[in-house]
């Protein structure tokens, strides 16, 4: 009913030894049950149309979303095990073999935070006050001499 295949050599290169479709005698060779596809003109695809115009996001409101998210949370910022690694490097330029208490470790992580964010707080006052919106070095350089005399004469009684 269909005839034979041609016989391929075994010693034929491998793109030859892949078996070609054989139809029967009585169908069209063009009619295989496959679609071709016609190339459509003038027609912008949908992905290349989306990462064309990407819809951003108003300026501004990442900035927003990430304040409110750091407000509402209460956990710690940095991560635990870097600054406890930072403590003890620092702590060791002043007397090997220091030993720690998780406690001590979690206190001096707190109270680093507070001062971080106290610091940025501060530095944002000087640029608001410099009429700008973006902190700069030079309002930190500000903040931080302001600041020494307001922390020398809180923790030194002298």
């Amino acid at each position: 009913m269909f005839p034979n295949p041609p016989q391929i050599p075994n010693n034929a290169p491998p793109s030859q030894k892949c078996r070609k479709r054989v139809s029967h005698p009585s169908v069209p060779e063009a009619n295989l049950g496959r679609k071709v596809a016609e190339p459509r003109k003038n027609v912008i695809h949908l992905q290349n149309y989306n990462n064309k115009f990407k819809k951003s996001t108003p300026r501004g409101q990442v900035a927003l979303r990430e304040i409110k998210k750091y407000q509402h949370k209460t956990d710690l910022l940095l991560p635990k095990l870097p600054f406890q690694r930072l403590v003890r490097e620092i702590a060791t330029d002043y007397k090997q073999d220091i030993r720690f208490q998780s406690a001590a470790l979690l206190a001096l992580q707190e109270a680093t935070e507070m001062y971080i964010v106290d610091l940025f707080q501060r530095t944002n006052l000087a640029a608001i006050h410099a009429k700008r919106v973006t902190i700069m070095v030079r309002d930190m350089d500000l903040v931080q001499t302001l600041g020494e005399k307001r922390y020398e004469s809180r923790y030194n009684p002298s």
